[in-house]
């Protein structure tokens, strides 16, 4: 639970433009309380970031997609893409850590994070980019231990980012973040088996959630019923 400083809970509003009461900003805010108090999205992102690590340290599942389910269905995560570019590497790191993975969980978090929090929202449209194939490149690079000056791997993060984007340019547009995800979570867990010899698992994934521009039976992910 969110609290406004007033000490009143902050739930989640249809963004509207507003004074944000904690930096005073005239901008587009999510939260509000039953007092009037506003919050923006800039001013939030620090406790969706605590939340997102007390969920992913909790968690025990060796499948991202459960654990990025459990993000996505949090009152204080809400979805929409910049949402996704931030929590996909979260989801693979912690599902990584429960596989056998050797990684300081506590750490990689918060650089996953830190650098997710630098992909744009609409990638995917205005720069050809998504950003669930960023935030799964963001998750290999920190278990990997890539950097641009290192040989070992750096070609991995490339061709695993590559492919997703590759298999999300052969289904074709508009874009849907749950597509984005299923996608880079799917590519991620190969890469890992392949490079690091360690199996998460990933169940099927069937989407129910239907935005605007579903694309229907043309999405692998499309429920049937």
């Amino acid at each position: 639970m969110m609290r406004c400083e007033c000490g009143e809970e902050l739930r989640r509003i249809e963004s509207t433009m507003h004074d944000c009461t904690v930096c005073g900003k005239y901008t587009n805010v999510a939260y509000a309380c039953t007092n009037g108090h506003s919050m923006c999205a800039e001013c939030v992102e620090p406790h969706i970031r605590a939340r997102v690590k007390e969920i992913c340290e909790a968690s025990e599942s060796k499948d991202p997609r459960l654990i990025l389910d459990s993000l996505l269905s949090d009152d204080l995560i809400f979805e929409r893409a910049l949402r996704y570019h931030l929590i996909i590497g979260p989801a693979l790191v912690a599902a990584y850590r429960n596989s056998g993975g050797d990684v300081d969980l506590d750490k990689a978090l918060d650089e996953i994070m830190r650098r997710g929090s630098m992909i744009p929202a609409k990638a995917c449209g205005h720069a050809g980019n998504c950003g669930s194939a960023t935030s799964a490149g963001i998750f290999f690079s920190v278990i990997a231990d890539t950097h641009p000056l290192k040989e070992e791997n750096w070609g991995e993060v490339h061709r695993l980012t590559g492919k997703c984007l590759m298999d999300l340019g052969s289904i074709g547009g508009p874009r849907c973040c749950n597509r984005g995800a299923n996608i880079a979570m799917r590519n991620a867990v190969d890469a890992v088996k392949d490079v690091m010899g360690i199996e998460m698992e990933l169940n099927d994934a069937e989407c129910h959630f239907k935005n605007d521009v579903c694309i229907g039976d043309r999405c692998p992910f499309h429920s049937k019923s």
